[in-house]
C-alpha cells in the first residue's frame, strides 16, 4: 500500500482522538502550571481546592467529548444535507441546541480560569520578576493556551467536511475568537508594566487597572456565546438561529466589550500614561470597521432570508458530492479494492447530481 494511503487510513482511524487528547493535555497543563507556579507558592493553605476544580473541569471535558463522539458515530450514515437528530439530554434538543455540553464545558473552564487569574493579578503579579522561571512571560504563555483550547472544543463538537457550507459557517464564526483571546492576554501585560517595571513613571490608577482586568476577564468568557450560536445552529445545519435584531445587538456588544473598549483604553494609556502601543490596536480598529459594515449589511438583509444568496443550491450540491466521495473513500478503506465497478457506480451517482 502506498505511503499516502497508509497515512490517510491512519488519520481516518485515529480521528478525532488526537483532538480530545490535545485538548485535555492543554487544560491539565494550564491548570497545573497556574497552580504549581503561582498559586501554591503564595497560598499555602488553599491550593488543594484548585486541583479539585481542575479534576472537575477535566471530567467535564471527558463527558463532553464522549457525548460528541457517541453522537457522531451514531449519525455518520445520515444522508448528506439531512439534519441529524439528537437523542437524550447529553446530545441536546430544540432549545438547548446540539451537543450543549460543548458550551457548558467552556463556561465551566473559563469561569475557573478567570477566578484564578483575578487572584493572580490582584495578589501575585506585582511580585513576579523576570529572573525566575514562573515569571510574567511564562504566565502570559500559559494563559495563551486558552486560544487553542477554544478551537479544540469547537473541533470536537462537529464533523463537517472541508470546503462545505457547514465548515465555512463554523470557520466564519470561530476564526477570530483565538485572536480576541490573545488580544485580552496582551492587554494584561499593562498590569505587569505598572506593578513591576516602573510604577512611579506610569502612575496608572487602581481604578484603571481594575477596568483593564475586568474587560480582559469578560473576553475570556465571551466565546461561550459563540459556541452557543454554533450549538443552536446544529453546527451549520441551520442558519439564522437568532433574529436580525439579536445579531445586531451581538455585534454592538462585541464592539462595546472588546474591540471598542480595548481601542479606547489603549489610546488613553498611550496618550496619558506613555504606555508602549500594542499592534493589537490596529486589530481593534480594523475589527470595529468590519463589525460596523456587518451591521449595515444586516440592516439591509430581509427578515425571511434563509441561506446565503451566493449560489446556496450549488453549494448544497457540492457538499453532497464531497460527502458521498468521502463515504466512498472510507468504505474502500474498510472493504478493500472491489475493482472498477464501484468506481463506475460512484461516477454515475455524481453525474446524476
Amino acid at each position: 500500500m502506498p505511503a499516502g494511503k497508509i497515512l490517510v487510513e491512519v488519520c481516518h482511524k485515529c480521528y478525532p482522538w488526537p483532538i480530545y487528547i490535545a485538548s485535555l493535555l492543554l487544560v491539565i497543563a494550564q491548570g497545573s502550571l497556574l497552580n504549581f507556579g503561582y498559586l501554591v507558592p503564595h497560598f499555602q493553605g488553599d491550593w488543594f481546592w484548585w486541583f479539585v476544580a481542575d479534576m472537575g473541569i477535566t471530567a467535564g471535558f471527558i463527558v463532553t467529548f464522549h457525548a460528541a463522539h457517541k453522537f457522531h458515530k451514531r449519525t455518520k450514515n445520515v444522508a448528506p444535507g439531512q439534519e441529524p437528530k439528537p437523542e437524550g439530554r447529553l446530545e441536546g434538543g430544540e432549545w438547548q441546541g446540539l451537543l450543549p455540553l460543548g458550551y457548558l464545558a467552556w463556561l465551566l473552564y473559563s469561569g475557573f480560569l478567570v477566578a484564578r487569574l483575578v487572584i493572580i493579578f490582584k495578589n501575585i503579579a506585582g511580585n513576579l520578576t523576570e529572573d525566575v522561571f514562573f515569571g510574567p512571560n511564562f504566565l502570559k504563555l500559559v494563559m495563551a493556551f486558552t486560544g487553542p483550547i477554544f478551537l479544540l472544543i469547537v473541533m470536537s463538537q462537529h464533523n463537517a467536511q472541508l470546503e462545505t457550507r457547514k465548515r465555512y459557517y463554523i470557520q466564519t464564526l470561530t476564526v477570530i475568537v483565538p485572536f480576541d483571546i490573545w488580544d485580552s492576554i496582551d492587554f494584561l501585560e499593562i498590569l505587569f508594566l505598572y506593578n513591576h517595571r516602573s510604577p512611579m513613571a506610569l502612575n496608572i490608577p487602581d481604578s484603571l487597572q481594575n477596568i483593564i482586568l475586568a474587560f480582559s476577564m469578560i473576553n475570556l468568557i465571551l466565546p461561550f456565546f459563540c459556541i452557543v450560536v454554533l450549538s443552536k445552529s446544529y453546527y451549520g445545519h441551520r442558519r439564522h438561529v437568532l433574529s436580525k435584531g439579536w445579531r445586531i445587538n451581538y455585534v454592538f456588544l462585541h464592539i462595546l466589550l472588546l474591540d471598542g473598549a480595548f481601542a479606547v483604553l489603549r489610546f488613553i494609556l498611550w496618550a496619558q500614561y506613555k504606555v508602549d502601543i500594542s499592534i493589537f490596536l490596529i486589530k481593534n480598529i480594523v475589527m470595529i470597521g468590519v463589525e460596523v459594515i456587518n451591521v449595515c449589511e444586516l440592516q439591509q438583509e430581509p427578515e425571511d432570508r434563509d441561506f446565503d444568496d451566493v449560489d446556496a443550491g450549488n453549494m448544497d450540491m457540492v457538499e453532497v458530492v464531497m460527502e458521498r466521495d468521502n463515504a466512498y473513500i472510507n468504505g474502500g478503506m474498510e472493504n478493500g479494492n472491489h475493482g472498477n465497478g464501484n468506481q463506475g457506480n460512484r461516477d454515475n451517482s455524481v453525474t446524476a447530481l
